[in-house]
This record gives structure tokens, C-alpha cells and sequence, in this order.
């Protein structure tokens, strides 16, 4: 039989499997979602790349020798970890491990980070091609600077509350002892205005622990009639320490309460948010404004319930800074979006102050003008004022002691001596103890001449709450006062509450530990702990 002549146009079954196989990979080369590079060694040119990148058509990424793109495309620190991972695949002669590498655009600010792999490919034992595979990660790496951030924050508020906590026991010290030293000197006593100074600057004192204790310690979320301008004014006192001088505070009080229902270290919180926002945005400084008024806004409308219009209390903060343009506009609620640098912010403070101004039954609106300032509102409904609380007993008021034993325990010296020495000034019986172990053992030798315990809630190896259920279970007659820096409401479960007759807030006058001693002495037994 005669040989066939040969098509040149027509492959071998081999040779087309092989071609189709080859074509395969090239398209899928060619949409991959990440960027595949071939770089011809040596030279160091560029053979392909899949996909424009770095603000590039694909083809002048082609055009341009890798130094050259190292020096347009690359940050400056990521030059070196390339040029360093190159040498290391030539001599071990294997594909790198993934490593990250950071990029920049000719026509944006922010900066792109690309997880990259280099494999090798060596002819006759030269390396003769370097494939480079770069997968963009940077909304990745944003996020977990966030989560840097936020752990960052936590760790600072977990800080700020220890030394807040601490700095509350100093002022039960002080406040004790001012007290009592008021107490015992005479009226026209030359000293007794310096002891009012002392004072005076120790109640400063507490409050301001107070505030920042609400900041940074979780706090009661039940709503209550609250006075705004009062709430405005505890927040104006940070504000002063923290804005710096170039920034002007404007505010003027109203001349009235304006009552809102609110959790107010919320509400402390969102405004604080508000006015550390406008203090970035004038860096050159400016004028901040807080302005409070009561206004009315129309309700939602149905198709059955007219409109109608509502009592909200209104606050605006507003300020003279850089403004913001439409796209940041569109986005400035969103959790974790900021236009801060990276770790100058987390784009949570007003993504927190959203939801809080909603879970109080709230607006909040904005209007922002480039380089023409922002201005926030804040619509809260208004409320009735609280009933008047029942005017205190004055200390001279209150019963004196018929010798009652007390045992007070804190795991701060100072403290025991602070409350020991005006309990015994009312003629109470003081017992003392600097932890749970030693209590148990001062309540089993005293367990007829202790009629109440004073415990402190935050102690180490066993709390307060858990000691009042061991003493109980000792002695279940035994009164129990629990004292805290931290808000008790929150601190203590309904479980703990059964074994405790009382609080006291931290840091506390001789006038305030009296009462809530009189007070729970005189409260019937609790026969839940019998």
C-alpha cells in the first residue's frame, strides 16, 4: 500500500492532546483571579504576565525590566524581602514559602499587599525562568490591623480600669479621712478649710474615676430618666484635658434639665466619640461646638397613623475641620471603615455611636462639607423627670451604735484603716481581715460579736460575692455589705444577690459607709440563706 501523504496542516493525535493540554493551562493562566508572572533568568525580563496590575496595562508590565519594577510598583521595605527571596529559591533551588510584599499604585494613596510565591524552573541545573504567583490580600490584612487595633483598645481599657480601680481605693482613704477629720474639729478650726479643699478635690476626684470606669468596664444597659446637660457637662471635662489647646470648645448649657431616657455611660459615650472625631479632623486646630436644645421631629408614617410630631432633645456637635467628601459619606456607619492611617483608628467610633443612639430609640444625622467642617445630630426622646429621691438622713441623724461587731474585709491596708476608724468613732466593734482565709478564721473565733460583714467584691483568689456565701453558710444571720468601685448592678448575678443584704459604691464618705451599715443592720433576716 502507497504511504499517505503528509497534511503539514494536520498534527498528530500525540502532538494535538499535547497542544490542547498546553492551551488548557495557558487559559486558565490567563483567569486566575490571582497575578501569574514569568520572568526570564538571567536578565530578569519579564515573558508574561496574566492580568493588568499595580495601575498597569498587562503590556507595559511586560515592557519594564523587574528592577525597574521593583522601583515603580514595589513599597521601598519590599524590594529587599523580593530580591532576598529570589537568591534563596537559586540556591536551594525550590519554590519559596508564601511571603507578603506591599505595592503601590500610581494613582492611589493606599497601599496594596499581595501574598506572593516564586517557584524556580531550571534547565540543565541554571535556573532559566522564575514563575511568580501574587495573590492580593489587602482587605485581609486591614481587617486583622483592625482586630490589632480593637485588642489594642481592650487591653488599654482593661488598663485604665485596674488603674481606675486602684485609684478609687486612694480616695476611700482619703474621703474616710477627711470625713471623719471634719467630724472630730471644732467648727472655727483653722485647718478645717484646708480639710474642705482636700475634700473638695477628692469628690473631683471620684468622679472623674467614675467616668472612666464607665468607659472601660461593662455597665448597666437599663434605661433610666437621666438630665442631658448634666450628663454633657461630666463628659466636658475629658474633653478639656484631651483636646488640645488649638481646638476651640464651644458650650453653652442650657439654662434647664432636658430629662432623656438613657443608659448614661452611652450616652457619655456616644458624644465623647462625636467630639474625639471632629478633634482629628482639625489637626491644625479649630472650633469644636456642642450645642443641647429640645426640638420636635416628625414620627413614622403609615398608611393608617398620621404623622405626628414627637419631643426629642437635640445635640449637635459640630466643628470646623476637613469635612467629608461623597463617597466617605456614603460609608462612614460601616463597622471598621476609616480614613484615618493604619493604627490611628478603627473605624468603630461611630459604627458604636449609630447602634447606641438606636438602642435608645434615636436619630443621628450628619452634614459634612469639604474643607467646610461636619456637623452631627443626635435626636433622643424626651422623657419625664424622675421622681425626687427621699432627702438623706444627715450623719448626726443617724442612730448610734449599741457596740455591734463588724468585720471588715479588703485586701488594702489602708482602706480597713480608713473604715475601722469611723465605724469606731459610732461605737461599732471592728474586726478586720485582708483576705477570705483570714476572715473565715476571724468570723468562726468572733461568730457571737460579729453581727455584719463589710466586703470588699474585687479581691484576689476569692471575691467578695463568693466570701458572702462561705460567711453565710458559717453564720446565716451574718448581715453582708458588698463594696465596689465598678457598677454593682452589673457586677453581681441573682445567684450572688441572695447572700448579699446590701451595696456600697466606691469610694465612699463616713456619712454614706454609715448608712448602708444602719441600713442593713436593719434589715429583716434573709430567709433564702437560713
Amino acid at each position: 500500500m502507497d504511504a499517505q501523504p503528509q497534511n503539514p496542516d494536520r498534527l498528530s493525535p500525540e502532538v494535538a492532546s499535547l497542544t490542547l493540554s498546553f492551551g488548557g493551562i495557558i487559559d486558565k493562566i490567563e483567569s486566575a483571579p490571582d497575578i501569574v508572572a514569568r520572568i526570564a533568568m538571567p536578565g530578569a525580563t519579564f515573558l508574561s504576565v496574566n492580568q493588568d496590575c499595580f495601575g498597569f496595562k498587562r503590556e507595559e508590565i511586560v515592557r519594564m525590566s523587574v528592577q525597574e519594577f521593583q522601583e515603580t510598583c514595589l513599597a521601598e521595605e519590599s524590594r529587599e524581602v523580593l530580591l532576598r527571596e529570589c537568591e534563596r529559591v537559586q540556591i536551594e533551588k525550590m519554590r519559596s514559602h508564601w511571603f507578603r510584599i506591599i505595592a503601590k499604585h500610581p494613582a492611589k494613596k493606599q497601599p496594596f499587599h499581595y501574598d506572593t510565591l516564586l517557584i524556580p524552573v531550571f534547565e540543565n541545573g541554571v535556573l532559566a525562568e522564575l514563575q511568580a504567583v501574587l495573590r492580593e490580600v489587602t482587605e485581609r490584612v486591614r481587617l486583622e490591623t483592625r482586630l490589632v487595633d480593637i485588642e489594642k483598645m481592650e487591653s488599654l481599657g482593661r488598663l485604665a480600669g485596674c488603674i481606675a480601680h486602684d485609684f478609687n481605693n486612694l480616695l476611700v482613704g482619703i474621703m474616710g479621712s477627711t470625713s471623719l477629720a471634719l467630724k472630730k474639729m471644732e467648727q472655727d478650726h483653722p485647718a478645717r478649710s484646708l480639710i474642705h479643699t482636700i475634700s473638695n478635690c477628692a469628690d473631683r476626684g471620684a468622679e472623674l474615676t467614675k467616668q472612666l470606669l464607665s468607659l472601660t468596664r461593662q455597665q448597666s444597659t437599663q434605661k433610666e430618666s437621666h438630665d442631658s446637660v448634666a450628663a454633657i457637662e461630666s463628659v466636658m471635662d475629658i474633653l478639656r484635658r484631651t483636646i488640645p489647646r488649638t481646638v476651640d470648645i464651644q458650650w453653652t448649657p442650657p439654662t434647664a434639665p432636658i430629662w432623656v431616657e438613657m443608659v448614661r455611660a452611652d450616652f457619655e459615650r456616644i458624644l465623647l466619640n462625636l467630639a474625639l472625631n471632629a478633634r482629628d479632623s482639625m489637626p491644625h486646630g479649630g472650633l469644636l461646638k456642642i450645642s443641647l436644645r429640645t426640638t420636635y421631629r416628625s414620627g413614622i408614617v403609615s398608611s393608617d397613623v398620621p404623622a405626628r410630631s414627637i419631643p426629642y432633645a437635640l445635640m449637635e456637635v459640630s466643628d470646623t475641620g476637613e469635612g467629608m467628601d461623597a463617597e466617605t459619606q456614603k460609608h462612614i456607619f460601616e463597622p471598621f471603615f476609616t480614613t484615618k492611617g493604619i493604627g490611628k483608628g478603627t473605624g468603630l467610633g461611630l459604627a458604636s455611636c449609630y447602634t447606641l443612639v438606636k438602642n435608645m430609640s434615636g436619630f443621628i444625622e450628619f452634614h459634612s462639607v469639604v474643607q467646610h467642617g461636619t456637623t452631627f445630630r443626635v435626636y433622643l426622646p424626651l422623657c419625664r423627670p424622675p421622681p425626687p429621691k427621699p432627702i438623706a438622713a444627715s450623719p448626726r441623724e443617724l442612730p448610734t451604735s449599741a457596740g455591734e461587731g463588724v468585720l471588715l474585709v479588703d485586701d488594702e491596708q489602708y482602706i480597713l484603716e480608713a473604715a475601722r476608724a469611723m465605724l469606731e468613732s459610732c461605737g461599732f466593734c471592728c474586726f478586720s481581715a485582708l483576705h477570705a482565709e483570714e476572715a473565715e478564721a476571724v468570723l468562726q473565733e468572733q461568730l457571737k460579736a460579729i453581727h455584719l460583714a463589710v466586703l470588699d467584691l474585687t479581691m484576689p483568689k476569692i471575691s467578695g460575692a463568693r466570701l458572702a456565701k462561705i460567711l453565710k453558710q458559717l453564720k446565716p444571720d451574718l448581715k453582708i455589705l458588698v463594696s465596689s468601685g465598678y457598677n454593682l448592678e452589673g457586677e453581681l448575678s441573682a445567684e450572688e444577690l441572695v447572700h448579699i443584704d446590701g451595696t456600697l459604691q466606691k469610694p465612699y464618705r463616713m456619712e454614706e459607709l454609715l448608712q448602708a451599715v444602719h441600713k442593713v443592720m436593719k434589715k429583716p433576716g434573709n430567709v433564702a440563706t437560713r
